[in-house]
């Protein structure tokens, strides 16, 4: 957990704004901790409470929706990347009215779809990618796929080439 949130807070400050624990998941036996919650610092407005209302502030409380829920159970999935070595890389979907061409990663084993993780791209350009394969390698532990299965996009090969 702490991990994750110390990558959290450093992705948070590069992009300006804030992160701050919300839930915390406990496993009733012993009272571990198996989960946590982060959300982004401007999350939500304040609400009324009895008679007390407090004011949200512009500047503290802004409903901002940013968040990512990490658990032990997750955190060993991801582990679990190192012993696949083939990943299949397709920006060719795109999504909704706005045309954002979206990236999931995926491995087939044992005759099922295994999704590592996505993306969300602004543009299909060759720099796009190799800013997205490096992030992918960071949160991968730096284990490079064997094989990378892709549409042909001269993009995309350069960018496989140079990662």
């Amino acid at each position: 957990m702490e991990d994750a949130l110390e990558y959290n807070t450093k992705y948070a400050k590069q992009e300006d704004f804030g992160i701050r624990k919300n839930c915390i998941t406990k496993y009733r036996k012993n009272q571990e901790i198996i989960g946590q919650l982060f959300v982004c610092s401007k999350d939500r407005k304040y609400l009324e409470k009895g008679d007390k209302v407090q004011e949200p502030s512009d500047e503290t409380r802004v409903g901002y929706k940013a968040l990512i829920y990490v658990s032990k159970k997750h955190v060993n999935k991801w582990m679990a990347y190192k012993y696949f070595g083939d990943v299949a890389f397709d920006p060719t979907y795109l999504t909704n009215r706005y045309k954002i061409p979206f990236v999931p990663f995926t491995r087939v084993n044992h005759h099922h779809s295994i999704l590592f993780g996505c993306a969300l791209l602004w543009d299909e350009i060759e720099e796009t990618f190799v800013w997205l394969l490096n992030t992918w390698l960071e949160a991968m532990f730096s284990f490079h796929p064997k094989t990378i299965i892709t549409d042909q996009d001269g993009g995309i090969i350069n960018a496989v080439a140079m990662v």
